[in-house]
């Protein structure tokens, strides 16, 4: 996400939220904006998106944060939809 973020500076979120829909995930979705989830780490005490200052991205009008809630169930759906956009990912 971050570098797609960074060939795509001026995305907004309405924008990456087009290109990477709640259900490329599933119930966390891709990414919320930082302060959501700050508050679902305050209220909750489980820590779903990265919210270290450093890994907190900005977009050209928000700030959001990547969830950290993937596995086998769900990454397809996100590869799948980073291939459409062009990218080439390949197993390790």
């Amino acid at each position: 996400m971050q570098h797609h973020i960074e060939l795509n500076s001026e995305l907004t979120f309405a924008e990456l939220n087009k290109q990477f829909p709640k259900r490329c995930q599933g119930s966390k979705g891709v990414f919320t904006l930082s302060s959501n989830a700050n508050e679902i780490y305050t209220e909750t005490g489980r820590k779903r998106h990265f919210i270290a200052p450093d890994e907190q991205i900005e977009l050209s009008d928000s700030t959001i944060a990547i969830c950290t809630q993937w596995g086998v169930k769900n990454i397809d759906r996100f590869i799948t939809k980073a291939k459409e956009l062009g990218y080439i990912i390949t197993a390790c």
